[in-house]
């Protein structure tokens, strides 16, 4: 998991963002998937400390809301396929917990009479991406 932050903010001189420096923080996150998800991930995490954020749930693509944090209108989560175009005045934070790197779980499952090549591609990179020890 990661952190979109306007250029300007101060958590930007930080190599990691720990979930309680995004105490007191406004959160933009789409109403479609995974903004619920990573909101209801978000308010779990800072329910320890106490603090419930500002979340603010758009009806807008995750598109337009990370175009948007470069004017300073807030910070959000994303995973790290969210990374790969780049937004004016948005830099990208990991997020750490107690154990590390927030990350989060995915499942799936592979049939051996499936042909697709983008999948088994896909599948192959993140294997080696994670040091994962499935079958492909």
């Amino acid at each position: 998991m990661l952190v979109a932050l306007p250029a300007s903010h101060p958590l930007t001189e930080c190599d990691v963002v720990h979930w309680t420096d995004l105490r007191g923080e406004r959160f933009l996150f789409t109403l479609a998937d995974p903004g619920p998800e990573i909101r209801d991930m978000l308010l779990g995490r800072l329910a320890v400390s106490g603090t419930k954020p500002d979340v603010r749930m758009r009806q807008a693509s995750r598109e337009t809301v990370l175009s948007v944090l470069g004017g300073s209108s807030g910070v959000s989560i994303v995973c790290e396929g969210s990374i790969g175009v780049h937004y004016p005045d948005v830099i990208y934070r990991p997020i750490h917990g107690e154990q590390g790197p927030a990350l989060t779980g995915y499942s799936g499952c592979w049939r051996n009479d499936n042909s697709n090549p983008a999948l088994w591609r896909f599948l192959k990179y993140i294997k080696s991406r994670y040091a994962l020890s499935f079958d492909v």
